[in-house]
């Protein structure tokens, strides 16, 4: 499959049909969205009556004070005692696990999606000459990625093989758009992306990781 590129629709690129053809199967992408999202560390915690840094020893004798009878200082129910049910640290990210050729069918799934409802564009290169916002927009109205006359909620991917300064600091403040490079795909970002653009150098490196 070939497709012309956006800022020289005389030039056409190849789409690998084995990355960019794949059938619909929203099974795996939701299964894969899934995991992706509860792949977390939690860091909150919190010190139990055993990890408080109190003595073991008993505070008074069990009897004949007319006190309420206690066992430790460290005892939730006394003031800077330990917590009843203390959080832990709980490390998610290695209890939820997605095999690697799944992964990338449910990416191939996902980039087939947007071939399929015509909402992926390539382009040459991304040559913005500063790191100035009006600059960067500039060149999208250039190549008509923009989100005038769509939806409020409309949001471009741009991907491409190295992010440079001027492309980072010039779009940093343009909520619409969102900028990574080939090893920072994810399927967050594929499933919630209105439109893809896609560089050159960028598009080789996809196909021959995923082909």
């Amino acid at each position: 499959m070939k497709i012309a590129l956006a800022d020289d629709k005389k030039v056409t690129v190849e789409l690998l049909d084995s990355v960019f053809s794949e059938a619909e199967n929203d099974h795996v992408i939701n299964k894969v969205i899934t995991i992706y999202n509860k792949k977390r560390i939690s860091t909150a915690a919190n010190k139990g009556r055993s990890e408080v840094s109190y003595s073991t020893k008993k505070p008074w004798q069990q009897k004949g004070l007319g006190k309420a009878r206690a066992g430790s200082r460290g005892s939730p129910i006394w003031r800077k005692g330990g917590v009843t049910f203390a959080k832990k640290s709980v490390d998610r990210i290695s209890s939820f696990k997605i095999n690697k050729k799944e992964y990338r069918k449910a990416i191939k799934v996902m980039f087939s999606d947007h071939v399929r409802n015509g909402t992926l564009k390539v382009v040459s290169e991304i040559d913005v000459p500063s790191n100035k916002t009006k600059d960067f927009k500039s060149k999208m109205s250039g190549i008509e990625f923009t989100n005038l006359g769509k939806p409020k909620n409309w949001t471009g991917l741009i991907i491409t093989d190295m992010i440079t300064e001027n492309i980072y600091l010039s779009c940093t403040n343009l909520y619409e758009y969102m900028v990574s490079d080939v090893y920072g795909i994810d399927p967050l970002s594929l499933k919630h992306a209105s439109e893809l653009l896609i560089t050159k150098a960028a598009l080789d490196q996809i196909q021959e990781w995923l082909s």
